[in-house]
């Protein structure tokens, strides 16, 4: 009896094994895209801002517009309370606002209500199809609601996270809106000491 049970017991191990062995193989999924990279935009008090140009900076972006009643003013008034919290570590990183409204914020309009919240944040604009390039890399996109030829009372569907780019220029992290201040900090400070 107990050599029918070793027996049975072998069968049992070595049938799903014997199933296996003429099944078609799974091939390796392909690696996910990263997110991110480098990316040239116009900055709005003059020049170009480069991401490439910023390694060794931990950079901070967020995408949104001037004309948006409640989460980007929000958002810039962090920008602000973060680098008020870096004091003396403030040049290791760089926040940018990027407006997805190129057709109402223009640069100089841009440039003025960017700085009203700190002159440290970089005002970023750039053509439609270059902004959602950019958008579009960084894994989301955004649209107009209601604007139709000559409207101007419209307003974007956006983004609301913060994008985290490390000092070799690689998309760290995504934190999402709302992330309190203190664990924003919390996030960004080993990317640079």
């Amino acid at each position: 009896m107990r050599a029918l049970g070793r027996a049975m017991l072998l069968v049992c191990l070595a049938l799903p094994l014997a199933a296996g062995a003429h099944a078609p193989r799974a091939e390796a999924a392909p690696a996910k895209r990263a997110l991110g990279g480098d990316f040239e935009l116009q900055d709005a008090r003059g020049g170009s801002f480069r991401l490439a140009e910023q390694r060794g900076r931990v950079v901070l972006i967020y995408f949104g517009y001037m004309s948006c009643p409640d989460v980007c003013p929000t958002d810039l008034q962090q920008f602000k309370e973060i680098l008020a919290a870096l004091g003396g570590k403030q040049d290791r990183v760089r926040t940018a606002f990027v407006s997805l409204d190129p057709g109402r914020d223009t640069p100089p309009r841009l440039a003025e209500y960017v700085g009203a919240f700190s002159p440290a944040i970089a005002p970023l604009t750039g053509s439609e199809a270059q902004l959602r390039r950019m958008v579009k890399a960084y894994g989301s996109h955004f649209r107009y609601i209601g604007r139709n030829k000559g409207a101007t009372a419209y307003t974007v569907d956006h983004p609301a996270n913060l994008y985290v780019v490390d000092g070799a220029g690689t998309l760290a992290r995504i934190l999402p809106y709302g992330t309190p201040t203190a664990e924003v900090l919390k996030a960004i400070t080993p990317l640079f000491e």
